[in-house]
């Protein structure tokens, strides 16, 4: 029992750290993600542009 008790602190420590990298990884996908869809759409963008000016 006592050993449980002393592990505690270190069984919480592991967990937040692990929180906190779950939420760093979270966020960087998120980002990630963002970015992807704005280079997306800008390049989308680009290719309508360089299309109606080549049609004219």
């Amino acid at each position: 029992m006592k050993a449980i008790l002393h592990l505690r602190p270190v069984i919480c420590n592991f967990a937040s750290i692990g929180m906190c990298v779950g939420e760093m990884v979270l966020l960087t996908e998120m980002i990630s993600l963002l970015m992807i869809k704005l280079t997306y759409k800008i390049l989308s963008e680009v290719c309508k542009q360089m299309c109606m000016r080549s049609s004219i």
